[in-house]
């Protein structure tokens, strides 16, 4: 149940999120185990995100999935990521990814 938290200093159109979050999901498959289907995507545009000391186009991309991952896993897909960012103005330079690792994750429907 991966979740990748995406936050961008610039504007975000309705059909540029979509189009962000289609990407995101072909993205994740990159770790292995990890599939569109149990994924949720949040994205936030306008954030007061700043970089090297003044506003610019800037995103922070935070993944977090249960279990681990091998370190390559997380590099293609933070790379897929950085690609589908391109088009909305942010430099693969000025986006910073955490990558998180859980190994106590569940859903809502714990009993």
């Amino acid at each position: 149940m991966p979740l990748i938290d995406v936050r961008l200093s610039v504007p975000v159109s309705q059909t540029q999120e979509e189009e962000l979050v289609k990407q995101i999901g072909k993205a994740i498959t990159k770790i292995p185990g990890k599939e569109e289907a149990s994924l949720m995507v949040q994205v936030q545009g306008n954030c007061p995100l700043w970089f090297q000391g003044k506003k610019q186009p800037c995103a922070h991309v935070t993944v977090k999935i249960a279990g681990q991952a091998d370190k390559q896993d997380f590099n293609r897909f933070n790379a897929a990521v950085s690609q589908a960012l391109q088009p909305l103005g942010v430099p693969g330079g000025a986006i910073y990814f955490t990558n998180e690792e859980s190994e106590k994750w569940n859903n809502g429907l714990v009993e």
